[in-house]
């Protein structure tokens, strides 16, 4: 027995092929990721002509992977920025607070 397939389907253009994708996120989301893909496979195809849409394609993943990458270790470096803020706010309240008792 098959098991029900969940999702919207998407159709979108990338590279001059039209794509069915099938997903729980809204067209608009599919949409928005396909114009990605599409915008970075011609910035690439531009900046190296005469490369096969197969090389293309794994630069793009290259150049997409290495964006998701810094960004990750962006959001990880302010959460700890975030953190270390916090325990030197809570470190502060507990100052304030210890002097307050103490007068």
């Amino acid at each position: 027995m098959r098991m029900k397939e969940r999702g919207q389907v998407t159709e979108v253009r990338i590279f001059h092929q039209t794509y069915s994708i099938r997903s729980e996120n809204g067209p608009e989301y599919v949409e928005s990721l396909a114009e990605h893909v599409d915008r970075t496979m011609h910035e690439i195809s531009e900046a190296t002509p005469a490369v096969d849409t197969a090389r293309i394609a794994i630069l793009a993943a290259l150049h997409i992977a290495d964006d998701f990458f810094n960004a990750r270790t962006e959001l990880s470096d302010l959460r700890e920025d975030v953190l270390d803020k916090g325990r030197k706010m809570i470190s502060l309240l507990e100052e304030a607070a210890d002097e307050g008792a103490a007068s």
